[in-house]
């Protein structure tokens, strides 16, 4: 896992989990006094806007157990030393069977206080398919494509899992440099 801001170079490492990493250390008070304190770091993501050379983004409408049905963007969870791009085109290919022709990062998100993780998120260019859905044996997944209009949408759908980036996709529906902006990162073009 990379390391995280949030957690001081002289934290110990208490607990390995499969997924987690449990943080403690010794904390100056600002009264003198010194408190222990903790924090989880979880492993981080990494997800893809993919589009197609006719201009569909792909999303996965997934089920997994105790999670109802929702929608996402290809990707989820990093391996441990995983590199972002790499598992990113790793989780692109297996959940959509689809391969880009450029990738690209757009943003990362930083997210919790006592929990902390990654989340890296990527645009993928012109994918073309080239093999079946691996899904995990924990996954049910389901391919839907949607033009731009129907993309930003996004941001007022309960069931779009993405809520760090519903913002982005908002305002690119309300203000036409941040539509254009966000359209030719997409496409490589204004729609």
């Amino acid at each position: 896992m990379r390391k995280h801001p949030k957690i001081p170079d002289y934290a110990e490492c208490v607990f390995h989990w499969v997924r987690s990493e449990v943080y403690q250390w010794d904390q100056e008070m600002y009264d003198g006094s010194i408190a222990r304190f903790e924090r989880i770091r979880h492993l981080d993501g990494a997800f893809v806007i993919a589009t197609t050379k006719d201009q569909k983004i792909i999303l996965t409408k997934q089920e997994q157990p105790l999670r109802p049905l929702f929608l996402s963007l290809p990707g989820w969870a990093l391996e441990s030393d995983e590199l972002p791009a790499v598992g990113a085109e790793r989780e692109l290919l297996e959940e959509t069977g689809y391969r880009p022709s450029k990738l690209i990062h757009w943003k990362t998100s930083d997210f919790g206080m006592s929990v902390l993780s990654f989340c890296d998120y990527f645009i993928a260019q012109d994918c073309e398919w080239v093999q079946d859905i691996l899904p995990d044996s924990g996954e049910k997944i389901e391919l839907t494509f949607v033009d731009f209009d129907e993309f930003l949408m996004l941001s007022e759908n309960s069931l779009f899992q993405h809520k760090d980036i519903a913002s982005d996709l908002f305002l690119a529906r309300i203000y036409p440099h941040k539509r254009k902006e966000l359209s030719d990162l997409l496409f490589g073009r204004e729609l």
